[in-house]
């Protein structure tokens, strides 16, 4: 089991380092992509979910960003804080 979640933890990390990637080149259509693959894997995380929401913002997405800044919220209330 544990290495089950070893290797899921990191397919999700690769997937958030991939929509960083993507976000800083401003191709926020593959940044969304990657960023919600991460959540697939591991969807308690709220990184994942904040990051997806900004993406949506700047992809001008921002009714399909409000949920997700919603869950971000919601799992890690002092998220917001750390940015």
């Amino acid at each position: 089991m544990a290495n089950l979640l070893n290797r899921t933890g990191r397919q999700a990390a690769a997937e958030l380092a991939l929509g960083d990637a993507y976000a800083a080149e401003h191709k926020w259509s593959d940044a969304a992509f990657h960023y919600s693959e991460a959540m697939t894997v591991n969807p308690g995380v709220a990184e994942f979910h904040f990051r997806l929401a900004a993406d949506l913002h700047n992809f001008g997405r921002e009714k399909e960003a409000r949920p997700e800044l919603a869950r971000a919220n919601q799992l890690d209330p002092r998220l917001a804080e750390k940015e």
